[in-house]
């Protein structure tokens, strides 16, 4: 059951009317995402142990930064390509970064060229269409992530300031644009 004291919601409905919403909204978007499964060009790759390429867990190591998660789905299509694929609940992502992980952790655990990627955008009942991820190279994630780094370490944390601040944002009262800290 979840905490229901931190449970961030809209407005003008109660912590157990979202939280039955939420529910019927994410039964109906797994039918809708099943069914387009069953229908479509692609398959779900299979790794090389034969287990469904869904969820694959890595750990990729740029520059001194180790960089670690899960992989939704890898895709193979007709012309034996395979693309990363990440579920989206929420808005379709402003930058692909993500993706372009995903990519060199397929191609350092299993020496796979992955060039593109995409996104399920549930809330549309959609796939985002094709990102070119060739631009997310080693170098160019291992430059990045320590970027990052460095500014966490200097304790240089940059809001990303979207409408949503004023409503949802969970650490709205430690943003200095909100006169936090």
């Amino acid at each position: 059951m979840p905490d229901l004291d931190v449970w961030m919601r809209a407005p003008r409905i109660t912590t157990e009317n979202d939280i039955e919403r939420r529910r019927e909204t994410g039964a109906s978007q797994v039918l809708t995402y099943c069914a387009e499964a069953r229908s479509a060009p692609w398959k779900v790759w299979e790794l090389p142990d034969g287990t469904p390429a869904l969820e694959v867990a890595f750990r990729l190591l740029l520059g001194e930064i180790e960089v670690w998660g899960a992989i939704d789905q890898v895709l193979i299509w007709p012309d034996g390509q395979l693309s990363v694929r990440d579920l989206k609940t929420g808005n379709k992502p402003v930058s692909h970064i993500q993706l372009g992980v995903y990519a060199l952790a397929i191609n350092e655990m299993f020496g796979e060229d992955i060039r593109y990627g995409d996104y399920w955008l549930a809330k549309t009942s959609e796939a985002s269409g094709m990102i070119d991820l060739s631009s997310y190279t080693a170098d160019y994630l291992t430059a990045a992530f320590a970027a990052l780094n460095r500014g966490i370490e200097a304790r240089v944390f940059l809001p990303n300031l979207t409408d949503s601040c004023r409503i949802t944002c969970g650490v709205r009262d430690y943003c200095r644009e909100f006169g936090g800290a």
